[in-house]
């Protein structure tokens, strides 16, 4: 009778053991018309808020979503709202002058890297080349005002050389996702950027303090 108890004990523990695995891989989300999100954008180097940004998907039609964003600067008295579509494979808004540019390689799993580079006009005034380097780095667990969440952390570099002129600028901008499978998006979101010596320009966040799924 010991021995049967021990059995099942043994049994229980190796089926909650098996829940807490986290999956090998994660696919691309499947998003919905209404899914929403709500983050707000804060200033880490100086710890000061900046803005707060709505994003809600209004329409699917394949493997494209568009997401309908309302971002509100703190000294603003209205939100800007602008329409973006983007492709659901890799959650990336589409470019067609940056065909080779994408968000997030999914399926995503730990180990997993990728690397590219594409050319980016700003404004007619100046050109600059990116190089990009990431890696899935593995999975953490979060905490954002949305809750406490496993997510898989995702690390990007960005080497860019600014062309203006007879003039080459290079500098660096440094990301770090948290991206929750369940939430179909990342819960936190850093970006620092740096000058080619090194010195910080800017760190920002993103952070989600709510979301409601279809």
């Amino acid at each position: 009778m010991r021995a049967a108890i021990l059995a099942v004990a043994l049994v229980v523990a190796s089926g909650v053991g098996a829940q807490q695995q986290e999956p090998v891989e994660v696919p691309a989300p499947r998003l919905q018309v209404d899914d929403t999100w709500e983050y707000e954008i804060v200033d880490l180097w100086k710890g000061s808020p900046l803005s707060r940004q709505l994003a809600r998907v209004i329409d699917v039609q394949g493997d494209t979503a568009v997401i309908l964003f309302e971002s509100q600067r703190v000294d603003e008295e209205r939100p800007r709202k602008r329409g973006v579509s983007v492709d659901t494979r890799t959650l990336t808004e589409f470019n067609p002058v940056q065909p080779a540019y994408f968000f997030l390689g999914f399926p995503l799993q730990p180990g997993k890297t990728w690397q590219f580079d594409f050319i980016n006009q700003a404004q007619g005034r100046a050109t600059n080349k990116v190089e990009r380097w990431a890696k899935v780095v593995g999975w953490e667990t979060v905490s954002v005002p949305a809750g406490t969440f496993r997510a898989l952390r995702v690390e990007m570099k960005d080497r860019r050389l600014w062309q203006a002129g007879d003039g080459v600028f290079p500098d660096h901008w440094y990301t770090t996702v948290w991206y929750v499978p369940e939430v179909k998006r990342f819960v936190r979101l850093e970006r620092e950027h740096r000058a080619a010596d090194s010195k910080r320009w800017s760190y920002q966040a993103t952070i989600l303090k709510s979301y409601s799924l279809k």
